[in-house]
């Protein structure tokens, strides 16, 4: 596994956490950031909810990997954006975890972003998801935290969708991979070694803009045609299409946290009393062994090599 696209401990990204959820007989993987209260993780509607927006969890686990240890809470309270009723091109696709009590000492804890000029700016992503090769798309299973680079060019309203999705494509450094370029809208041949993408794991992980959360990871999406995807024309979840796998030439998709600034500084301030909504998180680690995985969003790397 390449070291460059780790997030090891002390390296900045000690308040971005694993998350695993229990909804509806399906164990969920997402990934999540830690904001300024200690108590409150910032994450995407889709990680807590069932696909209608609604069926809150039975139980979720907040795992922190820190210089102390690693270290888990229990999600006791779920705030989700009143809007969010299951549809990712809304742009509502936002919850709040509160945990049982206070993150680790060592856990970075961060502000939002509250600023309307995202777009044009690179934006470090991280999160707990899959891994692989911009040429071969996802190959190795999540579990372990990442970081790297893109940059916002465009918003979703552009597709006639939420201008509170900001976008971003998955350049490989060609023209031919590149997404927005291919659609005559905005020319960028990304970062290099450092460029990354959202692909399975990584969803409610957060994009950061000089150290504040810009982003939460909603949605990846391809085309109806290849190229600007280096996949082959086989969609992976049946009829026409690119093959989804997280490769060159497709986008990705944050909610824009600044829009939602009232809401996360209210859910902050609301911190259940202790038992108050405690959750039995026994037997959790061994269901995970036994119970299906839903696919969230994760970056996959932009070197040639699988991970």
């Amino acid at each position: 596994m390449d070291p460059r696209y780790q997030a090891p401990p002390g390296a900045g990204f000690d308040g971005v956490v694993n998350i695993v959820i229990a909804n509806g007989g399906f164990l969920i993987g997402c990934s999540g950031a830690l904001l300024s209260s200690g108590r409150h993780i910032l994450t995407a509607g889709h990680c807590v909810t069932s696909s209608y927006g609604g069926g809150l969890p039975q139980e979720s686990l907040i795992t922190f990997v820190t210089p102390s240890g690693v270290h888990q809470r229990e999600g006791v309270h779920y705030a989700v954006y009143p809007g969010w009723d299951g549809d990712l091109f809304s742009g509502t696709d936002l919850a709040i975890i509160t945990l049982d009590r206070p993150a680790p000492l060592d856990a970075t804890r961060y502000d939002i972003y509250r600023n309307n000029d995202e777009l044009g700016q690179v934006a470090t992503l991280s999160g707990f998801g899959m891994s692989g090769s911009g040429w071969e798309g996802v190959t190795s299973p999540s579990g372990v935290r990442r970081q790297g680079e893109n940059r916002y060019e465009l918003t979703a309203e552009y597709f006639g969708m939420s201008p509170n999705i900001l976008m971003f494509d998955f350049d490989s450094g060609l023209a031919d991979n590149d997404a927005f370029g291919w659609l005559g809208v905005a020319a960028d041949l990304g970062q290099g070694l450092f460029e990354v993408h959202v692909a399975p794991g990584d969803s409610g992980g957060p994009s950061f803009l000089n150290g504040l959360i810009a982003g939460i990871h909603t949605l990846g999406a391809t085309f109806a045609l290849c190229p600007p995807d280096v996949s082959t024309p086989s969609n992976a979840y049946g009829g026409p299409g690119c093959k989804m796998d997280f490769s060159f030439g497709e986008l990705g998709g944050d909610i824009r946290v600044s829009a939602f600034a009232a809401f996360i500084d209210g859910a902050m301030q609301s911190v259940p009393e202790p038992g108050t909504f405690a959750l039995s998180i026994g037997g959790l680690s061994a269901l995970i062994a036994l119970a299906r995985r839903r696919k969230r969003a994760r970056y996959a790397r932009t070197n040639h090599d699988a991970s």
